[in-house]
């Protein structure tokens, strides 16, 4: 029973290293099951931070930044059907854990008058 119960605390250790600040500045705890409390932002999120998503591994957790080192911030969760191995239902089940905050409006500058 004692070695069920460590093996069962060992496998929230991975966890653990997501507790504290979060990729949004938010804190990331595991919750029950070792599911996320708070979901993780994917333009700010590390790879060691992307692992911690269940569904997520090295691989894909280093293509999501390599995509957004390519392409900037990602305005939308759907731009993760580029990489491959993330199809409609794998996006479905990440939606859970993963988001990608609506982009902040530039102030307009205001347009100069012409000159009269």
């Amino acid at each position: 029973m004692k070695r069920i119960l460590f093996a069962v605390v060992l496998s929230f250790l991975p966890c653990a290293a997501l507790a504290g600040e979060g990729a949004a500045g938010t804190a990331v705890t595991p919750g029950t099951a070792g599911v996320l409390e708070t979901k993780v932002d994917v333009n700010k999120a590390t790879v060691a931070q992307l692992e911690g998503v269940p569904g997520i591994g090295p691989r894909m957790a280093q293509a999501i930044v390599e995509l957004r080192a390519k392409k900037g911030s990602f305005a939308h969760l759907d731009e993760l059907l580029e990489i491959r191995g993330i199809g409609e239902k794998n996006l479905a089940a990440l939606s859970a854990y993963l988001f990608a905050p609506p982009p902040t409006a530039k102030p307009v500058a205001a347009a100069a008058s012409p000159a009269k």
